[in-house]
């Protein structure tokens, strides 16, 4: 198993875990020396990102009725899971033609339909509480 695959092995399984501390400090010792910006360190970045946001999620605190403000940032878990989204999907199409080294673009891809299922269970959860109180 190369380096690479093993790192994302080791990350995932800490995820998986719950262990979202310890995939974002797996993270952290893979990541080069600060100005070097290659490909896998923008990928880890969002790897940092996907850890923070599945330990809010697990927190459950999306579900709190919170009152968004007209002229307020939308600070919130699906606006930052929609983001992630967004900039991963910018990542695939970069480097989708790329064929010495797919995992950048394979990694994206599967972490979009990962966060996009984030995404439409973040939107379910509303829906089945105002169903329930229906009831």
């Amino acid at each position: 198993m190369e380096s690479e695959d093993e790192f994302l092995h080791t990350y995932f399984t800490h995820i998986s875990q719950l262990c979202y501390e310890k995939a974002k400090e797996h993270v952290e010792k893979e990541k080069e020396p600060k100005g070097a910006t290659t490909p896998w360190s923008t990928f880890l970045n969002y790897l940092q990102q996907l850890a923070l946001a599945e330990k809010s999620y697990m927190e459950i605190g999306f579900l709190q009725n919170k009152h968004k403000s007209f002229l307020r940032k939308d600070n919130s878990l699906r606006s930052v899971y929609e983001t992630m989204k967004n900039d991963l999907k910018k990542l695939e199409e970069n480097y989708k033609q790329c064929t010495a080294d797919n995992r950048i673009y394979k990694g994206s891809k599967n972490i979009v339909q990962y966060v996009n299922a984030r995404i439409n269970l973040i939107d379910l959860y509303p829906l089945l509480k105002t169903n329930i109180d229906i009831i």
